[in-house]
């Protein structure tokens, strides 16, 4: 691996965990732990109760936009801003009737699983984008 590709590697891992990071700090309220070199920010990481892994990554551009129902439209805004420090994108937060497309994330309480509880969530990661569904807003 050149040096060049082996930078970009570790730019792609370290905007995966901070979209992780801003993911659980918006859902819970809570800073997660995340190493860099010797550095732990916070650490506190919480372990979800069921995680399937896949061979899949998401990949966040400067075209990416967050995607909301009128009950989620101020976590997507938070979420939006936090984002925007992590990676220098100007995400834009769109009502989920447009047209969902491929590097977009959606937030929304539609559809979500009865079973869950009011901190529940449902995190779906595939190529293409991100959906949070949970049963009521951060």
């Amino acid at each position: 691996m050149t040096g060049k590709a082996n930078q970009n590697l570790k730019s792609d891992c370290k905007c995966c965990l901070l979209l992780a990071a801003s993911l659980v700090r918006l859902l819970f309220g809570v800073d997660v732990g995340i190493v860099y070199g010797a550095e732990i920010r916070t650490p506190i990481i919480l372990a979800p109760m069921k995680a399937e892994a896949g061979n899949e990554a998401f990949q966040l551009n400067s075209a990416s936009r967050i995607l909301t129902d009128a009950k989620s439209k101020d976590s997507a805004k938070l979420l939006a801003a936090r984002l925007r420090l992590a990676t220098g994108y100007p995400f834009k937060t769109k009502s989920a009737e447009n047209q969902i497309t491929a590097g977009d994330i959606l937030l929304t309480t539609n559809g979500a699983d009865a079973v869950l509880d009011a901190e529940g969530y449902e995190l779906s990661v595939t190529t293409n984008g991100v959906v949070i569904r949970a049963p009521t807003p951060a």
